[in-house]
């Protein structure tokens, strides 16, 4: 129950400290928790609680790693340019989020490091089409030119209400 209310993307109210407390006494707070937590921190883009995380983690590469996040957060054109890490589902992982963030910002640049990624990282092709898809609905939303070539191009399996209505 203590876990539950520690996997949780915002700070948590001050009366759950003596619970998280008792996790680390009990030596339970591992740094997969923490990097559950920065996960999903992350997501809903609470870079305060990523800082506190960040700190509390004892393995010296998830510290880098959350380093190489927060960059993408703040400035994702910038570093996707300067990515240069081996593909792995992390490298991913912040790759995508930054490329969603980017999509958010300069969709034609999106598109255009995401087809270049494609080249150099083996994206799942989940992955592909769920990215695919975000670029298509980002793309009506935006009404780019190219937003309707997008929404076509996007697999039946992936399609749903939304995109349905985008199309």
């Amino acid at each position: 129950a203590i876990k539950k209310l520690w996997l949780v993307g915002h700070s948590q109210p001050s009366v759950c400290d003596p619970l998280f407390n008792y996790l680390l006494e009990e030596d339970s707070l591992t740094d997969e928790l923490r990097w559950q937590r920065i996960h999903l921190a992350m997501a809903k883009g609470n870079s305060g609680l990523v800082n506190y995380l960040a700190k509390t983690l004892t393995s010296k590469t998830k510290k880098k790693w959350v380093s190489r996040w927060q960059a993408m957060h703040n400035d994702p054109t910038t570093t996707i340019k300067n990515f240069d890490y081996s593909d792995s589902p992390l490298a991913q992982e912040i790759l995508l989020y930054g490329l969603k963030k980017l999509a958010n910002q300069e969709l034609d640049k999106a598109y255009q490091m995401w087809n270049e990624l494609q080249k150099k990282y083996a994206f799942k092709s989940s992955a592909k089409a769920e990215f695919s898809r975000y670029l298509a609905l980002s793309g009506a939303q935006q009404n780019h030119p190219q937003a309707g070539v997008w929404l076509a191009a996007i697999d039946k399996h992936f399609a749903d209400k939304t995109l349905n209505q985008a199309r």
